[in-house]
């Protein structure tokens, strides 16, 4: 009877991430602050008012109000995971490479999430209502259906934040890879356009609209009433995803580097324990909320 040979791949098949580097670029980063608990931004307030052809004087004497918007850093943290001996010994792969794969790219996928969540706002005037075709809906817990995102919504994004001042450099839309399609499915984005967008729409900026587009897993889920999810929230069957039309000076953040700790040899554990954390935040930047334009999800 013959004996046939097992063989073991000696490369893991990783977990596939997708964070931090990926957004970081669209936001202002506040990091050299990160020692604190808590990040103070002070935003000026209403601007002055101008006369003209006045003739009485003493003008009356007035005091701008200027306001602070804070956010708070807090810990994430990964493990600890235990790395048995025997693993150490007999595994085809490199155990403790891969799950230091997992911490870093854990780590980085959370706090990415975290960072748009807390960038999210709902101020009337201040967001969009998706109008395309119907599609099935994909935020956590929602059974219905809505209207895609369209070119159109991303044009009535920019005109807010041409309102509001907001300058033409540095605008990113941050979407979801669902809501990214439902853009490419777009009409106005078919046929001869596709390759034009398409082919740089990831990196390229100025398109579309002014906007470079970062597409990530997931950016924010909201209630019916667009109140935000937090991360984690089983949702429900009316809840929205939504998309965030902002520009890199309207965001901020705060990170620390990551922490990671290995205990080598622990005869308690009869292995390695590794663990891992990073410290940060972030917010909208300004306490008016201009600059971050959120595109949601309507019912079909």
């Amino acid at each position: 009877m013959a004996i046939q040979k097992e063989l073991w791949i000696n490369q893991i098949q990783e977990n596939l991430y997708k964070g931090l580097e990926a957004i970081k670029i669209a936001a202002t980063d506040d990091s050299a602050y990160v020692n604190a608990k808590t990040v103070h931004i002070p935003t000026a307030g209403a601007a002055t008012a101008i006369t003209k052809g006045n003739g009485t004087y003493p003008v009356s004497v007035v005091e701008r109000t200027d306001q602070i918007l804070d956010y708070n850093l807090t810990n994430y943290e990964f493990g600890p995971y235990r790395i048995g001996w025997a693993d150490q010994l007999q595994l085809s792969y490199d155990k403790t490479a891969s799950l230091v794969n997992d911490l870093m790219g854990g780590l980085s996928e959370r706090v990415a999430r975290e960072l748009m969540i807390s960038w999210y706002h709902y101020t009337a005037g201040k967001y969009v209502l998706t109008t395309g075709s119907s599609y099935s809906d994909h935020a956590t817990g929602a059974t219905g259906s809505s209207k895609g995102l369209t070119g159109k919504d991303l044009r009535r994004a920019a005109a807010i934040l041409d309102g509001q001042k907001i300058p033409m450099q540095d605008r990113y839309l941050l979407v979801d890879n669902t809501m990214f399609w439902q853009l490419m499915d777009d009409l106005e984005y078919n046929a001869e356009r596709v390759g034009a967008i398409g082919n740089g729409l990831q990196t390229a900026p100025g398109t579309p609209y002014g906007f470079t587009v970062i597409a990530m897993p997931a950016v924010v889920y909201v209630t019916s009433a667009g109140v935000v999810r937090a991360y984690g929230n089983a949702g429900a069957t009316t809840d929205q995803a939504a998309a965030l039309a902002v520009h890199k000076s309207a965001l901020s953040f705060a990170l620390s580097g990551t922490w990671v700790s290995e205990k080598t040899d622990d005869p308690t554990y009869f292995g390695s324990i590794l663990s891992g954390s990073i410290f940060g935040g972030g917010s909208y930047r300004r306490y008016d909320k201009l600059g971050v334009v959120p595109i949601i999800q309507d019912n079909a």
